[in-house]
């Protein structure tokens, strides 16, 4: 009887006790001639007796009992071949393991694993809260620099605005531009005589 209540899961006959699988345009195969290159398969099915054989491969207290009767086969890479099924997973800490199976002639399930799993590359924490202070440290004293640099470039401008204003001043020391004379020349085109000079009064 197969998975789905029926005889030899209604892809094939019984004969003596085994079921032999219909061999037309879709070729099954399988105990209960319940696969064939297009089904879904057994992935799912399998999924937790290959884990439990990868994770616990050297735990002798765990022996996944719930798998005895599957045999699995450790192998260093997989190749899919003709009727063989590939499957892959993710465990929950994101861990890939992948894994293959068949039936040989007689229809006994085989199944073929990777015994090391392929998982992500652990975050670095430290590389990155060093780098993020490094750059907020780098940051600000790129921002203080250039402040310095911004406030010489100012201070120049206005010494050398000073030093223009201070060469540019021709006061005669001593001499105040707000003082007058107190004596007042003036002098008369028609008389001849000597120029006389009065005082200024006011």
């Amino acid at each position: 009887m197969g998975p789905n209540g029926q005889i030899c899961s209604g892809n094939g006959y019984c004969d003596c006790g085994a079921c032999v699988c219909n061999s037309g345009e879709q070729e099954y195969f399988g105990t209960f001639c319940h696969d064939c290159a297009t089904c879904p398969g057994m992935c799912n099915d399998l999924r937790d007796c290959v884990e439990c054989f990868i994770t616990y491969q050297k735990d002798t207290t765990r022996n996944c009992s719930t798998c005895s009767s599957l045999t699995i086969w450790p192998i260093e890479k997989i190749e899919v071949k003709e009727k063989e099924k590939q499957c892959s997973f993710e465990d929950e800490m994101k861990c890939r393991f992948t894994f293959k199976y068949a039936f040989d002639q007689d229809n006994q399930l085989l199944v073929w694993t990777k015994m090391v799993k392929e998982c992500p590359e652990p975050v670095d924490v430290i590389a990155i809260v060093s780098g993020v202070s490094g750059g907020v440290v780098a940051t600000g004293l790129f921002l203080l620099m250039l402040w310095k640099l911004l406030t010489v470039i100012h201070d120049r401008r206005e010494w050398a605005k000073f030093e223009k204003e201070r060469l540019m001043a021709k006061w005669n020391q001593g001499q105040n531009p707000l003082y007058k004379e107190v004596e007042t020349t003036y002098q008369n085109p028609a008389y001849g005589g000597t120029t006389r000079s009065f005082e200024n009064m006011e």
